[in-house]
């Protein structure tokens, strides 16, 4: 799915950081002349929530938050954090104002942590059903 900014015509990016290389593999000046670089770079599973995100944002003109998988030129699969304040120009366009951050370590982190935690419970579990056979 391409998103068309009625989303693409009307939000080219006027500012975008060279940390947009470690983020997305691409250079500012790639980013500035096609949006869609970093749309395309969406997981697939992802690319709807992405997308729908955008479109509230724009009809509602509410902050835009979004938290999703990537995939990089490079194939490699991250984690990454945007969040925008959208405004209204007069001509009808809108203007969003946001960061977009890499969060694929907390996600890892997270991850571990909930693996983590149902081993603990499979082992509790265990060893309640080995105590509870042993006492009777």
């Amino acid at each position: 799915m391409n998103l068309h900014c009625d989303l693409t015509v009307q939000c080219p990016f006027l500012y975008v950081s060279p940390g947009s290389y470690e983020i997305y593999e691409l250079t500012p000046g790639q980013i500035q002349t096609d949006i869609n670089l970093i749309f395309s770079c969406n997981h697939p599973e992802e690319a709807e929530s992405f997308y729908n995100s955008i479109a509230l944002s724009a009809q509602t003109l509410k902050p835009w938050q979004w938290e999703g998988r990537t995939i990089l030129p490079s194939k490699q699969l991250k984690w990454i954090k945007g969040a925008s304040r959208p405004e209204k120009q007069a001509d009808g366009t809108i203007v969003w104002y946001g960061v977009v951050l890499d969060v694929t370590s907390r996600k890892q982190a997270e991850a571990a942590l909930k693996k983590s935690e149902s081993q603990y419970r499979n082992l509790v579990e265990t060893i309640k059903d080995v105590i509870w056979s042993t006492d009777e």
